[in-house]
């Protein structure tokens, strides 16, 4: 008996081609690109589980640089340290000192600028240093966007 090679189609439930050769019946894919849908969708699922895993271990992390943040101290200064601004690592202003000499000018414009321009100093190293805290995070782990969500958590 000559070989007898009959290829149908099966219904959409069944992705697959029945290949009869001699009564040997053989299920072959319809296309390469459905098996390949099939492979990307098992990769991402295995990233979606990897990243599931390291959640636990994220989690701790960022409560533990929050705990490091609040403690962080940022000094900024104006003038020869006529005005100087002490900040948190949460961005909230703690002391501010104004030289008596300052004060005794008289000279509110002045003054003004250098509190503006001590306070900026302080909230930028503050925002630096807790943007480095942060992203001490992301350092080790293959979380894909981890580090950029951290940068754009407003401290980047």
């Amino acid at each position: 008996m000559g070989i007898l090679a009959r290829l149908h189609a099966v219904g959409q439930e069944c992705p697959t081609y029945i290949l009869r050769l001699d009564k040997a019946l053989v299920a072959l894919p319809r296309q390469n690109s459905e098996i390949e849908k099939g492979s990307k969708m098992f990769s991402g699922l295995k990233n979606l589980a990897n990243m599931m895993q390291q959640a636990g271990e994220i989690k701790g992390k960022v409560a533990a640089a929050k705990e490091r943040v609040s403690k962080l101290r940022s000094e900024g200064s104006a003038g020869p340290d006529l005005v100087r601004i002490v900040v948190s690592g949460e961005m909230t202003v703690l002391s501010v000192s104004i030289d008596q000499n300052l004060i005794a000018s008289g000279n509110r414009q002045m003054i003004e600028q250098l509190v503006n321009a001590a306070a900026n100093e302080a909230l930028q190293k503050s925002k630096s240093a807790a943007a480095a805290e942060m992203a001490d995070i992301a350092q080790g782990m293959n979380v894909p966007g981890l580090q950029d969500a951290i940068a754009n958590m407003g401290m980047g």
